[in-house]
């Protein structure tokens, strides 16, 4: 029977080549955006997730101006972990000038390498051993051309200081929300003891300190009473890691929503253009469909028939749309990846692929179900015999009487 039901169903393919097509059209095309919606979440937001768990990023940064002790906030309730404050200083670049010709500035953080939160990711070399050492940021050592075994150049308490570049590091501390949208202030990292010999006077050094709580969405309520605690007012920055997580994703956020929209309509539309199709072909194929039954199939070999043909349709297309997605998704992807220096997340991660097809496969069952039972129902005498006949109904008692 199996046998059979292929047979038939792949020579009624062939018969309605253009309807086969415009459904593979269709389904193709409402795949292919919500593919683009599924993948592109995950690859935009996957690297910053993997950063956060790479380096036990902080829940929340404190940055303070000079002054400023942030030491209490490690002690107060709902801080799991802690690290810092580290101090944080402005060196000036002597190996690179702006267009006025005057030294570029650099931020200089004293941070160990055995941190507890949000310790820094090494991509490339080694974390400084020494006070002479230094590690960059990517986008810094890109930037000025260094990479590990070069050196760096920067202002010093008694004149030029030569540090030697022993790596290049990623770091969460360096980016900020701000009112209008999103600050990267990138820095060189070195161990504390080499601050002193950059910037002696500690009364100039900011600080910075990292915390992860152990409810990591409580932040702004922490945050507020981390500030009403140190009563610094504007003189403290805070940083919290969801909003920077929606602040580097919002544009890609903003694709994402158009294109699960465009994609629902698409669905929806292939889902009318099928049942519409599948409709017809069924009263078209009155007299064929009682034929079979006479020879035969039973109501659910009928409906096995024609859910299969348009399942099969919907392979080939999902195959088509879903490759297609996940090609053009990593375009979105390289603007991430290069923003945060991690690796890219391949878009052909098999369960957002087969969410995409279960979604398919779900759209395509319903709008072939019903007019498929309505096959099976066909009496096959009557299909045979006369073919599809409307039915017509005796109007009500109501009806009569308003047609008077």
């Amino acid at each position: 029977m199996l046998r059979s039901l292929a047979r038939v169903a792949l020579a009624d393919l062939r018969r309605h080549k253009l309807q086969t097509a415009l459904v593979f059209v269709v389904l193709a095309a409402a795949v292919l955006p919500l593919t683009l919606a599924i993948t592109i979440q995950r690859v935009t937001t996957d690297p910053f997730d993997r950063l956060m768990e790479a380096t036990d990023g902080a829940h929340a940064w404190f940055v303070a101006e000079p002054g400023v002790d942030l030491t209490p906030i490690a002690g107060l309730d709902g801080v799991a972990t802690a690290a810092g404050p580290f101090a944080l200083t402005e060196v000036a670049l002597l190996s690179a000038r702006g267009p006025d010709g005057a030294p570029l500035p650099l931020d200089v953080l004293a941070q160990p390498a055995d941190a507890a939160v949000s310790r820094p990711l090494v991509q490339e070399g080694r974390w400084p051993r020494t006070a002479s050492e230094v590690a960059l940021a990517p986008d810094v050592a890109h930037f000025l051309r260094l990479t590990p075994g070069d050196t760096l150049v920067v202002s010093g308490a008694a004149g030029p200081v030569r540090l030697h570049v022993v790596g290049v590091a990623v770091h969460l501390a360096a980016w900020e929300t701000e009112a209008d949208g999103l600050a990267h202030r990138p820095f060189a990292s070195v161990l504390p003891e080499a601050l002193a010999g950059l910037a002696p006077d500690h009364t100039t050094w900011r600080s910075a300190l990292g915390v992860r709580l152990t409810d990591d969405a409580a932040v702004p309520a922490f945050a507020g009473a981390a500030l009403d605690r140190l009563g610094a007012g504007d003189e403290v920055r805070v940083t919290d890691w969801r909003k920077l997580r929606a602040a580097i994703t919002a544009e890609s956020q903003l694709n994402v929503v158009l294109l699960r929209r465009f994609s629902v309509i698409a669905l929806l539309a292939a889902g009318l253009v099928i049942a519409n199709t599948v409709g017809g072909r069924i009263l078209a194929q009155f007299r064929e469909i009682g034929v079979l039954k006479a020879v035969g199939f039973t109501p659910a070999n009928l409906v096995a028939l024609y859910l299969g043909q348009h399942l099969a349709i919907g392979v080939v297309a999902g195959f088509v749309g879903v490759g297609g997605g996940a090609l053009v998704a990593p375009t979105f992807e390289d603007e991430f990846t290069a923003l945060l220096a991690t690796t890219a997340v391949s878009p052909f991660d098999p369960l957002p692929l087969l969410l995409t097809f279960g979604i398919l496969g779900a759209v395509v069952t319903g709008a072939t179900l019903l007019p498929a039972l309505r096959a099976a129902r066909v009496p096959t005498v009557q299909a045979i015999t006369v073919g599809f006949a409307p039915v017509h109904r005796a109007s009500s008692r109501l009806a009569r009487v308003a047609a008077r």
